[in-house]
């Protein structure tokens, strides 16, 4: 049986998010993942209906965005540009706080939340001086931080 535990993350709108989760059974030893799914999301507070703020899914790949599984760990991993649009309505210095829910599945179809809790976004200190977003025609429209869209 999994151990189901709280656990606040953090992220800074700045730089990309990483956090390992170890998953462990309810001795404390390391859980094989092997054949699990993994499904994680950010919203503005539990149940808010409607689409999720982040909709992490199972990936394959290093580096991008969802959940990462190998051994007993899941990686979440979210680009700095998705966090830099996350919705920010706090005083200036403080974080914005948000909840998330990590479920995992195993190969017989049995599901189950394996961590859940606040999700936490810091501002950062770094600002960068061009976001870089590629519109549905191709063009390439650069930003900066808080200015309107500008074509290239």
């Amino acid at each position: 049986m999994p151990s189901v535990r709280p656990e606040t993350l953090r992220a800074r709108r700045n730089t990309p998010f990483v956090h390992v989760f170890t998953v462990t059974d309810a001795d404390g030893e390391p859980m094989d993942l092997t054949g699990h799914t993994a499904g994680m999301q950010v919203r503005l507070y539990g149940m808010q209906p409607g689409e999720p703020l982040l909709n992490l899914e199972t990936v394959t790949t290093e580096q991008t965005d969802g959940l990462l599984i190998s051994g007993s760990t899941v990686t979440a991993y979210v680009n700095r540009i998705d966090l830099a649009f996350m919705p920010s309505g706090n005083v200036e210095g403080r974080d914005d706080s948000f909840v998330y829910d990590l479920i995992l599945t195993d190969p017989t179809g049995y599901s189950w939340i394996e961590r859940w809790g606040p999700f936490e976004v810091t501002e950062g200190v770094t600002a960068d001086a061009e976001i870089f977003l590629t519109a549905i025609d191709g063009r390439l429209l650069t930003t900066t931080v808080g200015a309107y869209l500008e074509t290239a």
